[in-house]
């Protein structure tokens, strides 16, 4: 755990500093700085910090021994990811640790970029990103990881709106990890729908009930998106971890009631996908993934949120508030050592 105390004094201390820059030399120090730190983090682990590199480290070495083309008969693995494998290992290097570093940039950049764009307070939402507990899912689930950092980018065409492009990353993404064809929904909820505070709230609590109600065809369709059998051994358990985290989700997403923007009503419709995809989880642990490709928003609509308070001194209480709560967060539900990454090693100490 002591990895991640140094990683949060580390992106204080950045944000600390960015805010006593001018604000465009500010934001590109905190996002850079801040990247940075997670980058090197994640990129820096030993093969055995997260729980599912047992499989992805494994199959990498696997595809490097064989000719190009042959690792698609020996997997059924989506095509994208394979590709991806053989790229790194017939051109890059065979080194775990090199594919593991490429992987981190790629699943974490994108996300840092959306940040630089889009949010009034950089270094926050790199503290909210760090606390959800997407950040350490990326040490293990490699292929949803980058999925996530490819429908990330074309969030930019959401807000463009332009529809093409979009489609094409999101198909793009499918090709590493199918379940990110999920993320097709954010363009015509964000674009088409005039959702009011109230038309949220009712679709959210419709949208939970009726997951909970159909069970039966929830858990059917979370096998078809992660592969046929192979969660099955997760499906209909109890993880009252679920429950914690749909609280939350659901606690922050009423707290961006505060700040009626445009700009936070389109971080507000994809986030609101995240609270109705987390309630799954009370289905099924693994199906909680389903949300990271949604709530991962909540690190641009908190901040928007506060921008719209006109007080300084609330605004920076509010800030403040909102990063202990998720740093608290973040250490509360990684205590036992969630995703494999406690205890933390370096890829020297292996």
């Amino acid at each position: 755990m002591e990895i991640f105390g140094w990683m949060y004094v580390l992106l204080f201390v950045i944000w600390g500093i960015s805010a006593n820059m001018r604000e465009s030399a500010g934001r590109k120090f905190s996002c850079v700085g801040s990247f940075l730190v997670l980058w090197l983090i994640q990129a820096l682990r030993s093969t055995s910090t997260g729980t599912d590199l047992k499989a992805y480290i494994p199959f990498f070495g696997l595809s490097g021994s064989m000719q190009i083309g042959e690792i698609y008969r020996a997997t059924n693995m989506e095509f994208g990811y394979q590709i991806y494998n053989e790229l790194i290992s017939h051109f890059v290097s065979t080194n775990p640790n090199v594919f593991l570093a490429i992987t981190a940039f790629i699943a974490i950049a994108p996300i840092a970029y959306i940040i630089y764009k889009y949010s009034r307070t950089p270094s926050l939402s790199f503290i909210i990103f760090a606390s959800l507990i997407i950040y350490l899912f990326d040490f293990s689930g490699l292929r949803q990881a980058i999925a996530i950092g490819i429908t990330a980018l074309g969030f930019i065409f959401v807000e463009k709106k332009k529809i093409i492009p979009f489609v094409v990353l999101v198909f793009l993404a499918s090709t590493i990890h199918t379940s990110s064809i999920l993320f097709l929904i954010a363009y015509p909820i964000c674009n088409y729908f005039n959702l009011t505070p109230r038309k949220y709230i009712l679709i959210s609590i419709l949208a939970i009930i009726a997951i909970i109600s159909l069970k039966s065809l929830a858990t059917y369709v979370v096998n078809l998106l992660f592969g046929g059998g192979l969660y099955s051994g997760y499906l209909n358990d109890d993880d009252g971890g679920a429950y914690m985290l749909l609280i939350m989700l659901l606690l922050l997403f009423l707290f961006t009631f505060m700040n009626m923007s445009k700009e936070n009503n389109l971080f507000r419709s994809i986030i609101m996908l995240g609270v109705i995809s987390q309630s799954l989880g009370l289905i099924s642990s693994s199906a909680t993934r389903l949300g990271y490709y949604f709530y991962l928003y909540f690190c641009l609509a908190l901040p928007e949120t506060i921008y719209g308070e006109t007080s300084i001194k609330n605004k920076l209480f509010l800030k403040l508030g909102v990063a202990a709560f998720m740093v608290f967060f973040f250490f509360f539900t990684t205590g036992e050592g969630a995703m494999g990454v406690v205890p933390y090693k370096f890829f020297w100490e292996q």
